[in-house]
């Protein structure tokens, strides 16, 4: 089971590493259907082996003991305590890991994102950790009332599913390009905007839901 859980670990951690460096890196600055790569890496994928495995305990202990005395005396304040409750209810989790993902494909902030690097830092961060909370919930060990209901973590893939579904459908099967921030860089790897598009439509449509099935499975399986 510690193997398991160590290389769930770092194959969750490679996930976040591709994502954010090269080659992925730069080729999602000029193809909107690798960006949309990157977006499944670093909110999906990423986030949910890493919570798989399990690892909160294991990191906290490895902390030196300043930043373990740090992080306690910060959990200890009221105000941190009530965000942390706030942020892990899963309604709230699923809220956010929906807007990190709707929010920043707005074609004007998707433009921006591509345009300046502490913005494109802001999102993609933004997606990350509202990815690990989210699946954190969704593969919390305790039952009810410290954990979420397991039929309401399954009604929350769902969710997420059928916002994949949306969204992918929606930049799918649009006429027009709407993301021109990429400008022609789709002519050097053979495709117009258009197709480019089009792809990253279907990459929000199918492998993103894939892993969630994967996730529900998991759940399911947990529940019993």
């Amino acid at each position: 089971v510690g193997t398991v859980r160590h290389l769930l670990f770092a194959v969750g951690v490679s996930s976040f590493v591709l994502a954010f460096d090269a080659p992925l890196a730069p080729a999602g600055q000029q193809l909107f259907a690798i960006h949309q790569v990157q977006h499944l890496l670093m909110r999906l994928l990423g986030p949910m082996l890493i919570a798989l495995a399990y690892p909160w305990t294991v990191l906290r202990a490895g902390l030196p003991t300043r930043w373990r005395r740090v992080l306690r005396d910060w959990g200890n304040r009221r105000s941190v305590s009530v965000l942390a409750r706030l942020l892990t209810r899963l309604g709230v989790s699923f809220v956010l890991l929906i807007a990190s993902l709707y929010f920043w494909q707005v074609p004007a902030l998707h433009n921006a994102v591509l345009a300046i690097p502490a913005l494109s830092l802001l999102a993609h961060l933004s997606m990350a950790l509202s990815g690990l909370v989210f699946f954190a919930v969704v593969f919390d060990r305790r039952d009810t009332p410290q954990g979420a209901i397991h039929s309401l973590r399954i009604l929350a893939l769902v969710g997420v599913i059928l916002s994949n579904i949306l969204l992918g459908a929606l930049t799918t099967l649009k006429t027009v390009t709407l993301y021109t921030g990429y400008g022609i860089a789709a002519l050097r790897w053979g495709l117009t905007p258009l197709a480019d598009e089009t792809i990253g439509g279907y990459t929000i449509w199918g492998p993103s839901s894939m892993v969630i099935i994967a996730a529900i499975i998991l759940v399911f399986n947990g529940w019993n």
